[in-house]
């Protein structure tokens, strides 16, 4: 899966990075607040981290997304209060722009989306895909640099 899910991000565009290494990922998984779904781990086994664009998502202005590498998404998770304010949720990528990816403990891993300043009112947060294989197939190249 992993394989095939790297050929489709290349041939996107998608800027990779190598895939997680078994330690980082083994280390993510023990220390996740929940068991992470297992479209996340097959995205993170094809690229540890990386940037994109994101399409089809019912959030305004949403375009950017850049995937945190997996040694990093625990002290970016808790550095932002994520984990004090919605336990049942991890940060996971950001957009570049103050808003931030994060999916919750279904098994699915329905996908959220805040602002940096929205991560202590859990309620205020938009759906933006009802599972993390959703987020996977919305994923394109990377934003074209906005022109002088």
């Amino acid at each position: 899966m992993a394989g095939r899910l790297r050929t489709r991000l290349e041939q996107l565009g998608f800027r990779l990075r190598e895939p997680v290494g078994n330690f980082a990922l083994l280390g993510l998984i023990r220390e996740a607040p929940f068991a992470l779904p297992s479209a996340y781990l097959d995205l993170l086994r094809a690229t540890n981290g990386g940037a994109g664009s994101v399409r089809g998502l019912p959030v305004p202005g949403l375009g950017a997304i850049y995937l945190t590498p997996a040694e990093q998404v625990l002290s970016e998770h808790r550095g932002w209060g994520v984990d004090e304010h919605a336990p049942d949720q991890l940060l996971f990528a950001t957009d570049g722009e103050g808003r931030f990816y994060l999916f919750d403990d279904s098994p699915a891993g329905r996908v959220r989306i805040c602002r940096s300043a929205e991560v202590p009112n859990p309620a205020s947060w938009q759906v933006a895909c009802e599972s993390f294989d959703e987020l996977v197939a919305a994923l394109g190249a990377p934003p074209e640099p906005e022109a002088p």
